[in-house]
């Protein structure tokens, strides 16, 4: 003898698979995007050298590399790598020396690109003993900012900026909303 399949078994597996799919639907979105502006780098200090500089601008170069692979490995944002930013940021960069100093360009540019979030990074070499490495991160639909950090960096460099920069990634994560 069977029994007939009850409603309230057929309500209880429907809810069940909803759930399910839900969840694992969830977990297969993409993450939102953020455009990371160009790092720039301010030099105040007393060594000019041009081979002096031009190593920490690869030093620099070598932070923003570092912190966007950061983001990306976290799943949590996915670094804007389109054909679109590349051509917003480069014409960002032609207009202006820092970049970073365009804060509304740089909103605007996200904001074309589709981006969630926008980070706007600077490299300030105070001296030959001391760096600070700092970070923006604004919501682009508000355009209000999420956080705003300054990390001082105790040495002239590669290593212990590419540091700084992973450090700064897990502050820019932990201040992203939940």
């Amino acid at each position: 003898m069977t029994m007939p399949f009850h409603p309230r078994s057929f309500v209880a597996w429907g809810v069940a698979v909803f759930c399910f799919l839900s969840l694992v639907g969830r977990g297969l979105a993409a993450p939102p995007q953020i455009l990371v502006g160009p790092f720039d780098m301010f030099d105040t200090s007393a060594d000019q050298r041009p081979a002096v500089i031009a190593a920490q601008q690869q030093w620099v170069d070598a932070a923003a590399q570092v912190f966007t692979e950061k983001l990306n490995a976290s799943l949590r944002l996915q670094v804007q790598d389109s054909a679109a930013a590349k051509t917003a940021l480069a014409g960002i960069a032609a207009d202006y020396d820092h970049p970073s100093a365009c804060r509304g360009c740089l909103l605007a540019a996200a904001r074309k690109t589709g981006a969630a979030y926008v980070f706007i990074g600077a490299v300030h070499k105070v001296s030959d003993l001391i760096i600070y490495l700092g970070g923006e991160l604004d919501e682009v639909s508000t355009g209000k900012p999420l956080m705003s950090e300054m990390i001082e960096v105790k040495a002239d460099d590669a290593t212990m900026l590419r540091r700084a920069a992973a450090t700064m990634a897990a502050d820019t994560l932990a201040h992203l909303p939940s």
